[in-house]
């Protein structure tokens, strides 16, 4: 069965907003706050798109830079009819209905989104805390292992150690067997050898 999208359901609305491809773009161009790029990109957007971040966007960029106030207004009310409910966004337009000297509305929207961003703080502290806990916990591992890498880094020393010892005894022995090989004596052993085995041929 396939779902359907009921017109009034806002949160189906405002999920269905970000999947719109220009989402990602925007949301980078926000965060490095070039809010001009973003008016060149959706500058264009109808008061009749219901895409509430697309809205958001557009009307903080129109804010931020001061172009055109009572536009960016029209684009943070569309922002909220359609959906969006974050904090950052009444903050937004407190701040702007503050500027536009609507000091009743201003103190509305501020009151609203301080006692959201109060409620995300307090949803999100206790995870906050127990990433802190999780990074200790690595950094206590990456401690040991440190420790661990200090000490096989010692057993490798101590090992070419070993090696170059044991490779300077295999060249003493080569030296010690070359020089037999030279002697006087070794050449009389061979040659007797040799002429042990020619008398027992015959």
């Amino acid at each position: 069965m396939a779902f359907e999208l009921k017109p009034y359901d806002l949160e189906n609305k405002r999920r269905l907003a970000l999947t719109d491809s220009r989402i990602p773009m925007l949301k980078k161009l926000h965060s490095n706050l070039k809010f001009k790029e973003i008016i060149e990109k959706i500058g264009d957007l109808s008061l009749d798109d219901d895409n509430a971040y697309l809205h958001h966007y557009l009307g903080t960029a129109l804010h931020k830079i001061g172009k055109d106030f009572d536009k960016a207004l029209l684009h943070y009310e569309k922002a909220v009819e359609c959906g969006m409910t974050d904090f950052w966004l009444y903050l937004s337009r407190a701040e702007l209905y503050a500027q536009l000297g609507m000091i009743d509305k201003f103190k509305t929207d501020f009151q609203l989104g301080y006692g959201k961003l109060v409620d995300y703080y307090e949803i999100t502290e206790p995870h906050i805390d127990y990433l802190r806990t999780l990074i200790w916990k690595k950094d206590a591992g990456l401690e040991k292992l440190r420790e661990l890498n200090v000490k096989k880094d010692a057993g490798l020393k101590k090992l070419r150690r070993l090696n170059t010892g044991k490779d300077a005894d295999i060249e003493n022995l080569r030296s010690i067997i070359n020089e037999m090989r030279d002697s006087p004596s070794w050449k009389l052993v061979k040659k007797f050898g040799f002429a042990k085995n020619k008398d027992s041929q015959t």
